[in-house]
């Protein structure tokens, strides 16, 4: 029983970071949407290239840091869930073997403290279920923040009138390997990282 609180806790977090990059894939499709609307209507020869967001993400030491945060964060709730779990098997498992001993009176007051518990326990799973989401769309947030805003200073400095980012949907099929500057934007998003 209270093993299944702890399946249920890491079932909900992984249906919710799986939400999470839904909506981060389908904004990035809609941006990339507006891109090909606005080069329609330009119908000027541009200056294009685009990054494989998905690789810029996993490479970019900001992202990497911030992940490493929140999964040490997580691990330090998951331990305290842990430790309530075990302490109410443990108090089930000293109910189950003084019930021959226990007035019924006594049995009801040990049987409700444990229900008690896991009650608590439940309220405390969902509380740390909104701390993790609310840390995470924090630190993916501000990461995603960062990017943005670097991305936006090297396509100006570089000349670029538009940079697409490509995603694991599909909606960029094809590109010159030569237009993808991916590469070269992790190692200056690296260069000027600065661990916070």
């Amino acid at each position: 029983m209270s093993l299944q609180n702890g399946n249920k806790f890491t079932q909900i977090k992984t249906e919710l970071m799986n939400k999470y990059l839904f909506i981060l894939i389908a904004f990035i499709t809609l941006l990339q949407l507006g891109t090909i609307i606005y080069l329609a209507k330009e119908r000027t020869r541009s200056e294009l290239v685009f990054i494989d967001s998905a690789q810029l993400l996993n490479e970019y030491k900001g992202m990497i840091a911030a992940r490493a945060a929140y999964q040490k964060k997580y691990k330090a709730w998951q331990a305290e869930v842990d430790t309530l779990i075990s302490d109410i098997e443990k108090m089930i498992i000293e109910h189950e073997k003084s019930i021959p001993d226990m007035t019924s009176k006594e049995r009801e007051l040990s049987e409700a403290l444990i229900r008690s518990k896991q009650n608590e326990l439940k309220r405390f799973q969902e509380a740390v279920l909104v701390k993790a989401k609310e840390a995470e769309s924090q630190m993916t947030g501000q990461v995603l923040a960062d990017i943005n805003a670097f991305i936006n200073d090297y396509g100006k400095e570089n000349g670029y009138n538009l940079i697409l980012g490509a995603t694991t949907m599909g909606n960029i099929a094809y590109g010159q390997k030569e237009l993808n500057i991916t590469e070269r934007l992790v190692k200056v998003l690296n260069q000027n990282y600065v661990g916070k």
